[in-house]
Order: C-alpha cells, then structure tokens, then sequence
C-alpha cells in the first residue's frame, strides 16, 4: 500500500512539475515556424540556419532540453516509436512531444507522369532530403495534439493497449510538389479525348512520430486497398485474423497535420550531388532559384 502510495505521489509531483514547465517551453518556441526545412547537406554544413540550438554544430542523435533528435529514424523507424510502460514514461514523454522541436530527416519523391501519345508515357521525378524541424506547440498543431494526448493518456489508465502516430507529412508533400510543378519548364503535352490527363503522385519517409504501449500497426493487413485489391493473399496470409484482433484489442489513432513551411537554403552551396537517370524518366532535384520568400 505504502509503494502504491509513493508511485501515485511521485507522478502527481511529476505532472505538477511538467505542467509548470510546460508554459515557459511555449513561450521560448513562440518565434519557431510550425515547419522549418533545409537541404540535408545545407543543414549538415550550416546547421544554425535551421535553429540557433545548432550554431556550434549539429551532433547526431544528440537530443537536448530544446531538440528532440528524431533523425536516426530514417534509417531505422524504432527510433520513432517512444514506449511508454508507466504514467511517468507517458507524461515525460508526452512533454517532450509537446515542448520539444522535433527535428527529422526525410526523404521526399514527387512524380509526374505526362502522356506524350496514345501509347506513350513519360516520367519525370524529383527527389531530395531535407532536415525538418517541427514545433509541436505552434497553433496549427497544439489543440489537437493536446486533446489526442488526453485521449492516449485516458487509454493508459483504463489498462487499453493504444497506438497514436502524429503524421507531418502532408505539408511538406504539397510544398514540395508545387515548387517542382510551378518552376519547371512549359512542356508541350498531347492531347487525344477528354479523359487524358497528367498525373503525380508524392512519397516522403519519415515524418512521422509514435507514441505507443503495444506495437505499431503492419499497415498491409489494415489497408483497406490490400483487403479489396488483394483479397485472397490477405485471407490465406492471416489478414483477417490480424485485422480483427487489432480493430477489437489496440486503440489506433492518427493525426496528419497540413503545416505551413519555413524554407532555409545556403546560396554558395550545391543543391544536392548529381543523380544519374531513372528507368525511361529523368531525375531532378529542387529548382531553388525559383524559390522566393
């Protein structure tokens, strides 16, 4: 009873002291942009453009009071997924998320697809990676980040098993492709019947960050165009007892949040280092020169 007691007290200590906290962290991220990018390389060279925490140089996987250090999860996503096995693992956790920049580095790819003929298509892509900073207590992000928060702690203490994914993809997936479709040359297209279009399609990895007491979702056996594009593979494969074992034992959540970027470039520095052609497309990096703020 007395060790029950001593926990129920050290967390209730632990969250008076968070929230105290939590005020002056707001205050001190108020000038940061809810989005903040750079060129992996201009980051790499000058870090300090991204935040003034990295004007002695940037460590990496080297957190800080300010910086939460999420880069490492491009290259392995476990380093994305915080666990949580405790109401003070949720509540340190649950500050940092909230108080803390979070700084990324991704990996973006936008397509375009254009029909030059009846039979003939052709394919343009544009890659790049960049250092992204976000600021989770901006105004686009803080309301529903503190009310799915409440939700996961609310879960927590119920005993319920929960997964919640805060997804920063989609600003940066439409920044990106408007720069590359609006500064790119006129091409002539050809046109034949009315259904004729020209298309694209946007891939970036990781943004996103997991928040979790069980295990991240295998998104194959949840999708819905697995289920109806690939029935019988998603039956015979376990699918369907996946699916019905997580929709009835584990609390997915995800937020996608559409953030206004903060562009950051070194002028003397190259782009990015040249990338050989693709399949029967060409590949091409930002047109910074076009860029204008």
């Amino acid at each position: 009873m007395e060790k029950h007691l001593h926990n129920y007290s050290l967390s209730a200590v632990n969250k008076d002291t968070l929230e105290r906290k939590t005020d002056v962290d707001i205050r001190e991220n108020s000038h940061v942009p809810a989005m903040t990018i750079m060129l992996w390389n201009h980051f790499q060279e000058q870090p300090g453009m991204l935040h003034e925490e990295f004007k002695n140089g940037y460590y990496p996987g080297q957190s800080s009071e300010r910086i939460l250090d999420i880069t490492g999860g491009l290259a392995d996503d476990a380093l994305a997924m915080f666990e949580v096995h405790s109401i003070d693992d949720f509540l340190h956790t649950s500050y940092d998320i909230q108080n803390k920049l979070l700084l990324f580095r991704t990996k973006i790819k936008h397509e375009r697809v254009i029909r030059v003929s009846e039979k003939h298509f052709n394919t343009e892509w544009w890659k790049d990676e960049f250092a992204v900073l976000v600021n989770t207590s901006s105004e686009e992000i803080r309301d529903k980040l503190v009310l799915r928060l409440q939700q996961a702690r609310d879960d927590f203490e119920k005993g319920r098993k929960f997964c919640l994914q805060l997804d920063f993809s989609q600003g940066l997936e439409s920044w990106y492709a408007d720069v590359c479709e609006r500064n790119t040359p006129v091409i002539m297209h050809w046109y034949g019947r009315n259904d004729d279009r020209n298309y694209g399609e946007d891939s970036i990895e990781n943004l996103s960050v997991f928040i979790l007491n069980w295990s991240k979702p295998v998104k194959c056996f949840l999708s819905k165009w697995m289920i109806l594009c690939c029935f019988p593979c998603w039956l015979f494969s376990g699918g369907c007892c996946y699916y019905i074992h997580r929709k009835s034992q584990v609390d997915d959540m995800k937020d996608k949040f559409k953030l206004p970027v903060s562009f950051r470039s070194v002028s003397h520095l190259p782009q990015q280092e040249d990338t050989p052609c693709c399949y029967f497309g060409k590949i091409y990096h930002l047109p910074l020169d076009s860029i204008r703020y």
